[in-house]
């Protein structure tokens, strides 16, 4: 396409370079063959949310940026925040991308570093197509002009070339939140990327990919992953996203099988956070550093033992002769020191051509067996102190990733949501057929049962599975939502679509969103499965009321009638709220016509009234037939 010819000039400016991965090469005092630079994503640019975000990201590139003058700045995706005032609707904001425009502008960017940022999910919010005029990161953002999804950067940084790979996996077809969370490779943009991959090959000695989703939450992650892998050096896929899942993973890292880093990280919009990293002699190294946080210390070597690519990077720590570490501050720093295990404090000396590059003279040899710490402490001018401490080894030992981070980024996104959502299908479905199929058998294998909490339980499904048209609803239900059409609605402004739960069919293309798995999950989950409870034990009271001789104490009556009620006025509460959210996000036309969003009101509050009515007659003779089932015990 037009402007993906801007790759072949690019790449005809590069001189083709020799990998410098030799045997001969050493970590000493030598500055040659390091580039540090900056992560930052998420920044969610917003008129309507904090504004204090947009201060410090000004702050940020005034200060932080001109401090540690990296070459390059990536910006992993959701540049704008991209939500209306209410946060339930979703659109292109065109005074936040001038915001965010503003930024780059004012701190004059350009004139000290490359600034490569990519779209996220929030930056494709309700945009038609890659050339609509929705689509304002092509007129905004740093890249979006000269390219129009995947490109490539090389940077010439002292002896060697390096390649940074940009990933836009936003669907050509943005849908409009929520329906908007999976990232999608077509068989096109594949290629693309192989193509940029194989120019960096040709001309460059490391390669760093970046994009905002991790590969664990795209279709077609597997080709991206094998593509990363297979790269001659391709060290790491650096992305966002994920916004730490609610603080349960602030720390999402991992080596893929393919062997490469993924490092998801922890956004801009609530944490401030930013990452320092660098590439020394082929070695990656990384620190993940919050704003303000004063001063900045990275290791580069000896590097973290979790983090060593044992496949791609030189095993150069074994015949260094220094220790190396990077320390930036506002003022300069004065002193940087460590201890390795618990041995004596040693004061590193300052880099004569690098000023924030701190160098100490080592026997690496007498670190060879097992794991050791190294702990470093930098102090600058104003007194300001920080203090680290890292884990590394000689002999080829690591520690592997907390099994957590590597779950969520190993495992596809979309695989344990269709899991999950057929385990709810299966809860709703199998145990009331299961039930029923005994029914047909005059009960006797029911009689097997003991008497206690499960059994009873069984009988108030019996009771639901002898229901008639209920029975068939709630069974039938969750099949609907599994394959028939969930909502007709306007997924973008002046294009409506039909969602079903494996995609959404829209302005004639098939968009693959397979976040509705969730929301499936989550409607059968935490609606159906608690309407069959409820509706089972509301049948059970009712068949209890007919047997009992006695009087009921008040108290007890209306404990049983506000059993047998809160919880239905309580699902249709709630299901109707959800139907207002759905009509807040692609209208009313979506309410009217979602039979997953509301037919579910009229099924609750059907269940509620059949269980209050059910037929004398019917329900004596369902207790003749339980009875008779525990007379044969």
């Amino acid at each position: 396409m037009r402007l993906r010819q801007t790759l072949s000039t690019e790449l005809d400016s590069v001189e083709s370079h020799p990998k410098i991965l030799n045997p001969n090469i050493r970590l000493s005092d030598s500055s040659d063959n390091l580039i540090w630079f900056v992560q930052i994503s998420d920044l969610h640019v917003s008129v309507f949310q904090e504004k204090e975000r947009v201060v410090e990201l000004r702050e940020f590139c005034d200060l932080t940026l001109k401090v540690m003058k990296p070459p390059v700045v990536v910006v992993t995706g959701d540049l704008t925040d991209a939500k209306l005032e209410n946060r339930m609707g979703s659109d292109q904001i065109l005074e936040e991308w001038k915001i965010y425009s503003d930024v780059l502008t004012k701190c004059e960017a350009s004139k000290f570093t490359t600034w490569l940022d990519i779209r996220g999910n929030h930056d494709n919010f309700n945009v038609p197509g890659v050339f609509s005029p929705k689509n304002l990161f092509r007129k905004y953002s740093a890249q979006g002009p000269q390219h129009e999804k995947s490109y490539i950067h090389i940077q010439k940084f002292g002896n060697a070339n390096y390649s940074f790979i940009g990933v836009d996996a936003c669907p050509d077809q943005g849908l409009k939140r929520p329906l908007n969370f999976v990232g999608h490779l077509s068989a096109d943009e594949l290629r693309h990327l192989k193509s940029l991959e194989e120019s960096a090959a040709r001309v460059s000695d490391y390669t760093v990919w970046f994009g905002h989703y991790p590969t664990s939450c795209m279709v077609n992650s597997p080709g991206l992953r094998n593509l990363i892998g297979s790269s001659n050096g391709g060290l790491a896929y650096l992305c966002g996203h994920y916004h730490t899942l609610l603080n349960f993973v602030p720390r999402m890292h991992t080596i893929q099988k393919e062997h490469y880093l993924e490092l998801e990280l922890t956004d801009w919009k609530d944490n401030r956070m930013f990452r320092l990293a660098a590439i020394d002699h082929g070695v990656f190294s990384f620190v993940d550093v919050k704003h303000r946080e004063w001063p900045v210390i990275l290791v580069l070597n000896p590097k973290n033992s979790q983090y060593r690519l044992r496949l791609k990077e030189p095993h150069l720590t074994l015949n260094s002769t220094h220790v190396r570490i990077l320390a930036f501050s506002p003022n300069t720093v004065t002193t940087v020191k460590i201890q390795i295990d618990d041995g004596e404090w040693m004061n590193c000396d300052p880099h004569r051509i690098n000023a924030n590059l701190f160098i100490k003279k080592w026997n690496a040899h007498k670190f060879t067996n097992g794991f050791h710490i190294i702990r470093v402490t930098a102090i600058d001018q104003l007194g300001r102190e920080k203090t680290i401490a890292q884990s590394f080894s000689l002999d080829d030992s690591y520690t592997e990733f907390d099994v957590l981070p590597r779950f969520v980024l190993m495992l596809s996104f979309s695989s344990v949501l269709q899991f999950l959502f057929a385990f709810s299908l299966s809860s709703c479905v199998i145990p009331l057929c299961i039930v029923k199929a005994l029914g047909w058998w005059n009960c006797g294998p029911l009689s097997s049962l003991k008497r206690g909490l499960f059994r009873n339980w069984v009988r108030r499904l019996w009771l639901l599975s002898n229901s008639g048209w209920l029975f068939a609803l709630v069974v039938l239900y969750p099949f609907y939502v599994a394959l028939g059409p969930w909502a007709i609605g306007e997924v973008m402004d002046g294009h409506y679509g039909i969602i079903f739960i494996w995609g959404t069919y829209v302005n004639g293309q098939f968009v693959h969103e397979l976040s509705t798995y969730g929301y499936g999950f989550i409607q059968l989950a935490i609606f159906h499965f608690p309407l069959i409870v409820f509706t089972s034990y509301a049948l059970d009271q009712r068949k209890t009321s007919l047997e009992a001789t006695g009087q009921c104490s008040m108290f007890r009556s209306c404990i049983n009638s506000l059993l047998c009620t809160v919880p239905f006025i309580t699902m249709v509460l709630c299901q109707t709220w959800m139907a207002f959210l759905f009509w807040s996000a692609y209208g009313m036309s979506a309410v009217i016509m979602s039979p997953v969003r509301t037919w579910p009101i009229f099924m609750t509050l059907g269940a509620w009234y059949y269980s209050k009515t059910f037929p004398v007659s019917k329900m004596r003779e369902l207790t003749y037939k339980w009875k008779a089932v525990e007379e044969r015990e």
